[in-house]
């Protein structure tokens, strides 16, 4: 047996890699369950729902840990694919279904049926999806995804009607943005849809994609996704 030192941040990776496979596996569980009771006891399948979100908000961190460590070793590289927009918009809103409907959540999709970009879909559906369910955390009634092209960039935007993000989560991506901000659940996966947006550059212009925390005028937020 070899008496070398243990890569530490090798056995993190793949320890949360390992939970956050169980943590989907139970996600899966909970939706039979959820399905099978919601006619007999809606209440009951109200109640695991709940769990459910909570449970998939912790996979979603333990996957934007994973996502960061990744970049952070070059192990993360972006295979683009020209896709249409709206399946990625639609796709992301699917996943939620039964949670929109269960909290009487109103979804509308805002984008040209015609719109194709060059994007991986995959780690923009991460990004999505993170989103979504912050969004579905603190909505009142409604969330909109929208998508349009603008000065040669894609912008995929989510909006929502709560009370908007707080100052510090705004200045999270900022240099002297407070540990705490940083490290919590939100702020670790908005740097981790920035360093996705990043990983996004058109050639030969350099042009890289980015992100941006909006609270709306008259109330409630705004994520948009800049892609080149």
């Amino acid at each position: 047996m070899s008496n070398e030192p243990l890569d530490m941040a090798t056995v993190l990776a793949s320890t949360v890699h390992d939970v956050k496979n169980s943590l989907g596996l139970i996600s899966n569980q909970l939706e039979e369950v959820i399905q099978a009771l919601t006619e007999e006891t809606p209440e009951a399948a109200d109640k695991l729902r709940r769990i459910q979100m909570e449970s998939n908000r912790i996979n979603s961190g333990l996957s934007h840990m994973l996502g960061v460590y990744r970049i952070d070793n070059q192990l993360l590289h972006p295979s683009l694919e020209e896709v249409l927009v709206l399946d990625v918009l639609e796709d992301a809103a699917a996943r939620y279904a039964s949670t929109l409907e269960s909290q009487k959540i109103r979804v509308e999709v805002d984008v040209d049926e015609e719109l194709t970009w060059y994007m991986d879909p995959t780690l923009v559906d991460h990004v999505l999806t993170n989103i979504l369910t912050n969004a579905i955390r603190y909505t009142k009634d409604w969330i909109k995804l929208l998508a349009w092209e603008e000065d040669g960039m894609l912008c995929i935007a989510i909006d929502d009607n709560g009370r908007g993000y707080p100052d510090a989560l705004l200045n999270c991506l900022a240099p002297d943005a407070s540990l705490q901000v940083k490290t919590s659940s939100t702020g670790l996966g908005i740097y981790f849809a920035s360093r996705i947006a990043s990983l996004h550059r058109a050639e030969p212009s350099g042009r890289e994609g980015r992100i941006e925390l909006i609270n709306k005028e008259g109330g409630g937020a705004r994520f948009a996704l800049w892609l080149p």
